[in-house]
């Protein structure tokens, strides 16, 4: 199973931060290839997937934002009604447990990705192995 890396970085709950935090990013030339954001009362957590992720981390470090960097799998899905409802059966049937998912931006071959993030990696890799699904490396989605 292929992995790639994402970055999170934990925000202030206020406006304009998400702004912010991707002028930064766009200033020092970083394109993004997935976003997410999730909130709650007092912080956001911002999870992206860059184009370049040793450069990304250094960028936000400087600008002393809070990051961790964590191993995710972005999984092909059939760009069809129903395509990620078929995948999900199929983890469920192997009792993979997602913590989170997300949508990778649009590739112009035809394809669409969810990035997942599992409380079992292991159970995760032998489903995606077991169903012959497939995954997107480094190379397919743009990361250097």
């Amino acid at each position: 199973m292929n992995t790639i890396s994402q970055i999170s970085a934990f925000l202030e709950n206020r406006p304009g931060m998400l702004r912010e935090i991707l002028g930064i990013l766009s200033e020092e030339g970083v394109n993004l290839r997935a976003l997410n954001v999730a909130e709650n009362e007092d912080y956001g957590i911002l999870r992206i997937i860059p184009d370049n992720t040793e450069k990304t981390m250094k960028i936000l470090k400087a600008n002393e934002y809070l990051v961790s960097e964590i191993q995710v799998c972005a999984i092909e899905v059939p760009d069809k009604p129903g395509g990620l409802e078929s995948l999900l059966e199929k983890l469920a049937d192997d009792n993979v447990d997602i913590q989170y998912m997300y949508s990778v931006f649009a590739f112009g071959d035809g394809k669409a990705y969810m990035v997942i993030s599992a409380k079992d990696v292991v159970a995760l890799s032998k489903s995606v192995e077991k169903n012959n699904i497939s995954t997107a490396d480094k190379d397919t989605l743009g990361i250097n």
